[in-house]
């Protein structure tokens, strides 16, 4: 990852910031690397299907062996250079997790803030969780509105947006500007959209599922559907600590492989 990016990505991270994008990114994706080579090497398995969600994309993209590792890093430092430009123009979009709201209750509550003229997007249904765009003072207003309803709760609140259509101008500059530049190959396994659950099997509608990920919302209930219809019934969880192994254990054998099981892993042994 240093070599594409032309300094060290293990000192710059000894002292990033909340907007240094560009090496947060990098050295998410280089971890999770880290963690899918420990999963090559512990376990013996041929995955049917693979799926993405969210900046997982780009890793899933790298399994199937659409693109290499380099260019991945080059794909993240160049758009995460794009997103930091965005986000200032943007301004102060934030986005919100809430756990244990359903779809219909969320949609009432858009319902209601748009209707007296607060702009709240849904960016992400994952079933147990909701995630809500806006701008931070609406965002505060969700929060106070959320603090009187039973049995749910804020999770965590990012400080800038994700999947928002609001972003429809970064994912034009990142089609032009980036994934315009990387030869995509066809993916060796399908992969599950994270958008609309459908299967990704060329590698166009790879490309173009990579880019909706920047301004369609996360649809996980969609992901669940497509998975069940497929009869999976064993679930790998690769890379660092996630939400999405909370999603599924639940319902799905689930396994995670994830830092902390690997460090527990070489302590036992």
């Amino acid at each position: 990852a240093s070599e594409v990016l032309g300094f060290s990505l293990i000192e710059a991270f000894k002292s990033v910031g909340d907007k240094d994008y560009v090496v947060m990114e990098c050295a998410f994706l280089a971890n999770t690397m880290a963690v899918l080579d420990h999963f090559y090497e512990e376990y013996s398995l041929s995955p049917q299907v693979v799926i993405g969600p969210s900046f997982g994309g780009i890793v899933a993209a790298i399994y199937v062996k659409s693109i290499s590792y380099k260019e991945a890093v080059w794909i993240t430092k160049e758009s995460n250079k794009l997103s930091g430009e965005w986000y200032e123009r943007l301004g102060d979009f934030k986005t919100h997790f809430v756990y244990n709201l359903s779809l219909n209750e969320s949609n009432k509550i858009i319902e209601d803030f748009k209707s007296k003229g607060h702009f709240l997007e849904l960016v992400g249904n994952m079933e147990s969780v909701m995630c809500f765009c806006g701008s931070a003072s609406t965002i505060d207003l969700l929060k106070r509105t959320l603090n009187n309803r039973p049995k749910c709760f804020s999770l965590h609140t990012m400080g800038h947006p994700i999947h928002s259509e609001v972003l429809t101008p970064l994912r034009l500059d990142v089609e032009r500007e980036v994934f315009a530049n990387v030869q995509f190959k066809p993916p060796t396994l399908p992969i599950i959209s994270d958008v609309d659950g459908r299967l990704i099997n060329q590698s166009e509608q790879l490309k173009v599922m990579m880019s909706e990920g920047y301004d369609l919302p996360v649809r996980w209930d969609l992901v669940t559907e497509q998975m069940e219809s497929l009869g999976i019934k064993e679930v790998y969880v690769v890379g660092p600590k996630n939400l999405f192994y909370q999603l599924l254990k639940n319902k799905i054998k689930t396994i995670k492989v994830d830092p902390d099981s690997i460090i527990k892993q070489a302590v036992t042994h």
